[in-house]
């Protein structure tokens, strides 16, 4: 396996420029790259998620606590409908809420091979947690076997109707 740990490295959205670039011209042989904690922002989310679009060998995505909004969400989105072999995001501690959500959640109906998808701290509410039930009812294309909704605020019910439609919850 081959991955890069840059935790905690105060990237910023120059360093994740940078980084995008290598992936953009497919430079680089990584299967996991682990960004906790760099300031990427919706900018520079942004940013890597077009780079990624043209490469297909990263399996694990950690982008916790970077201020990832609405508009990384969505970009976040356009990356995870076309790509084919990214099988976990972690994006816990991040403000997506329920609208940055809403993108990633319908990106899922196209994606084939995202396995696992971590929001906990997000600040999404049942709206959300309604829109992965939905997902996970009507599509058979869904390949997810484990989200994480921790610490957000969702209700007991919906928490457990997504726990009953998912093997590993």
């Amino acid at each position: 396996m081959r991955k890069l740990d840059l935790r905690k490295n105060k990237m910023g959205v120059e360093g994740v420029k940078v980084l995008a670039a290598l992936f953009a011209r497919n430079e680089t042989l990584l299967d996991d790259i682990f960004l906790f904690h760099n300031g990427i922002s919706d900018e520079g989310v942004s940013h890597l998620a077009e780079a990624l679009k043209a490469y297909q060998g990263l399996k694990k995505l950690n982008l916790c606590q970077n201020e990832i909004g609405k508009e990384g969400a969505k970009a976040l989105g356009s990356l995870l409908a076309v790509n084919e072999s990214l099988e976990a995001l972690d994006l816990n501690n991040n403000p997506l809420a329920d609208d940055g959500a809403a993108f990633l959640v319908d990106s899922l109906s196209r994606n084939k091979s995202l396995l696992s998808i971590s929001m906990w701290n997000t600040r999404i509410t049942d709206r959300t947690a309604s829109l992965f039930i939905q997902l996970l009812q009507s599509s058979k294309n869904v390949t997810l076997r484990k989200i994480n909704l921790h610490q957000n605020d969702i209700s007991p019910p919906l928490l457990l109707q997504l726990k009953q439609l998912l093997p590993e919850n």
